[in-house]
């Protein structure tokens, strides 16, 4: 999960990542 290459893709997976911790 590389940000400077695609941040979409970082935000994505972090999106779910959150949630399930939450």
């Amino acid at each position: 999960a590389t940000r400077v290459t695609s941040p979409s893709l970082s935000v994505t997976m972090t999106l779910p990542v959150t949630s399930r911790e939450s």
